[in-house]
């Protein structure tokens, strides 16, 4: 049997090996240590970051897109706040404009007088009318009627109103009815118109 004995190693194999250790020495170190910064979008493939691979609660909302976290539902309403505070009291305005004067008003009457008719007989059971007129230049501004006579608790006005030409009141006409019979007590009554005249 060949005497099998322990060779020392070729200094040719010894660079080799040392040469290997240090190759893959390096390798090792570049693939555990990767300068700042050093990794991207180009050395990430399409897809390589998954679900597993992301650290639950590591990402925050602006890491996602518009529209891509679902809106929340809606709250409930709020209490209502307390009243705020009594606002300051406000500076006084400044005081307006004196308003136009006003135009004159026209002159008021000055002589005032009253005018009235002849009596004006009216029978029981019949319908009689008396007028009274102002004077050229007045005008009326009211009047009415005084009854007499026996029959003058039943002597009731129809109609009582002024008199007037081309629109201005220039007297006073009054229809009354003498219902004395109705009232069983048949009597005559008179009538006479009352006007008011103003002059300027």
């Amino acid at each position: 049997m060949r005497d099998l004995k322990p060779r020392r190693p070729s200094p040719a194999l010894v660079v080799s090996v040392i040469a290997l250790s240090v190759a893959l020495g390096g390798t090792s170190y570049a693939a555990i240590v990767l300068p700042a910064n050093s990794v991207g979008k180009k050395q990430i493939k399409k897809n390589a970051v998954t679900t597993e691979k992301v650290k639950n609660g590591s990402l925050r909302s602006a890491d996602f897109g518009a529209g891509q976290l679902p809106a929340g539902a809606t709250g409930a309403t709020g209490a209502t706040g307390a009243p705020g505070a009594k606002g300051d009291k406000g500076d006084r305005g400044a005081e307006g404009f004196d308003g136009f004067d006003g135009a004159d008003g026209t002159n008021g009457s000055t002589n005032v007088v009253v005018r009235q008719s002849a009596a004006t007989p009216v029978a029981a059971s019949t319908i009689a009318s008396a007028t009274a007129q102002c004077l050229t230049g007045e005008r009326a501004t009211g009047g009415g009627y005084d009854a007499g006579g026996n029959g003058e608790f039943a002597t009731l006005a129809v109609d009582s109103q002024p008199t007037e030409s081309a629109g201005v009141p220039n007297g006073w006409t009054v229809k009354v009815n003498n219902a004395s019979t109705l009232a069983g007590n048949a009597q005559p009554s008179t009538i006479v118109a009352k006007v008011v005249c103003a002059a300027p």
